[in-house]
């Protein structure tokens, strides 16, 4: 995280979404873009009915609305390190299984 041009270690919640597919498509395309560049060390998918307490807009807690509760996932990111790259880089993938 960049604050006031310097930058911050603190953690945060950035995004907290649901996203929402047909249940018979095969490949699933979803993306989150932020205004400006952030470090990811953390992803986590919350499992149906969880509840999730953080400084949301509105306050309060949230509940997980995961659901199939399997399938498999991967994550890919633009690196901005790379001034010409105009393809994203896998961070990772899993098996998710609730």
């Amino acid at each position: 995280m960049v604050e006031n041009g310097e930058e911050s270690s603190r953690d945060e919640l950035i995004f907290f979404d649901t996203f929402s597919h047909e249940l018979n498509e095969k490949l699933n395309l979803d993306l989150v873009q932020f205004p400006n560049p952030v470090y990811i060390s953390e992803i986590r998918i919350v499992p149906l009915g969880a509840r999730v307490q953080a400084d949301f807009p509105g306050g309060g807690n949230r509940l997980g609305a995961t659901n199939p509760s399997q399938f498999d996932i991967e994550f890919f990111v633009n690196d901005l390190s790379v001034n010409v790259a105009s393809t994203f880089e896998p961070l990772g993938k899993f098996s998710y299984n609730r």
